[in-house]
């Protein structure tokens, strides 16, 4: 039969509409693979509920009675047994032998100007992360002057072995969320932190 030309574009035109409705379901159906994932830090986790502390276990001596006719300003040696330091205080130096171990309470601060661990040094645990403790090496921290000897350089020297468990900040790290002018005073932050006042960034 004849066929016109306007006819002939209508025919060509119901045959591809199928076509292209497939086509965008297709589309449509298609997984969507971002081309990249931004990184963020686990979130603020709630303060957990201390347990299995160190300090609060019964078989502790107290470190007052090692200090009974000792001189707390000269190099003290804990040579063996398990202590406690439940209060503050300010020592020369202190060697933790291989046969002792120190373990530090809460509320405190230990002034001294080196300590050298060969034992044990325990501060808290993974269940039971102490909040307020201070430890303050004091003295010239010049690292020219340092010695073999690790009671003669200011510091922590740990040959032992050393459990320190303190405050578990949550993210460390964040992005901003807005751009922050110059002088500002404050930031808008993409996620919630639980960082303290005094604290740099």
């Amino acid at each position: 039969p004849n066929v016109s030309r306007s006819e002939t574009r209508s025919l060509s035109m119901m045959q591809l509409k199928p076509e292209l409705q497939k086509t965008t379901l297709d589309a449509e159906q298609t997984f969507y693979v971002p081309a990249f994932e931004q990184r963020r830090m686990p979130g603020v986790v709630p303060a957990a509920s201390s347990s299995g502390c160190p300090h609060e276990e019964a078989d502790l001596i107290p470190f007052e009675d090692f200090l009974e006719g000792k001189d707390p300003a000269g190099n003290l040696i804990l040579s063996s047994g398990r202590y406690l330091l439940s209060t503050s205080l300010t020592v020369g130096s202190l060697t933790i032998s291989e046969q002792a171990e120190l373990v530090l309470g809460e509320n405190l601060e230990l002034q001294t100007r080196a300590i050298w661990v060969k034992g044990v040094l325990r501060l808290g645990s993974d269940s039971c992360r102490l909040q307020n403790l201070v430890i303050t090496f004091t003295g010239d921290g010049d690292k020219d002057a340092r010695s073999s000897n690790a009671l003669e350089t200011k510091g922590l020297v740990v040959s032992g072995e050393l459990h320190a468990f303190g405050h578990r900040f949550r993210p460390t790290w964040t992005r901003v969320a807005q751009a922050a002018a110059a002088g500002s005073s404050t930031l808008q932050l993409m996620e919630e932190v639980d960082w303290q006042v005094g604290q740099q960034l």
